[in-house]
């Protein structure tokens, strides 16, 4: 395989589903209405359980090749000195 890195995950989806690349690793909000509309197929999710957003999909685990999980990570960012009632709010 190839790695070819992507600025989000748009541009990765529609080269998928235009079949520029044969492959890619997603979350399962950004690739389930594909899924759903039969536009791609799913071969597992990559954590230890099935994920809400595809039920049918199986987990990793269950595909065969245990503890190989992606665990995903989102944060929120803002400038420095960010005035405390704006940090609180987002904070909320």
């Amino acid at each position: 395989m190839t790695q070819v890195h992507y600025q989000g995950m748009a541009g990765a989806v529609n080269d998928l589903l235009a079949r520029h690349i044969d492959a890619a690793l997603a979350s399962p909000s950004t690739i389930a209405p594909h899924a759903r509309a039969g536009k791609m197929k799913v071969l597992a999710v990559m954590g230890p359980s099935r994920h809400k957003l595809l039920p049918d999909v199986p987990s990793i685990d269950e595909a065969g090749r245990k503890n190989l999980h992606v665990i995903g990570w989102w944060g929120v960012l803002a400038p420095a000195g960010l005035p405390p009632d704006v940090v609180e709010r987002l904070s909320k």
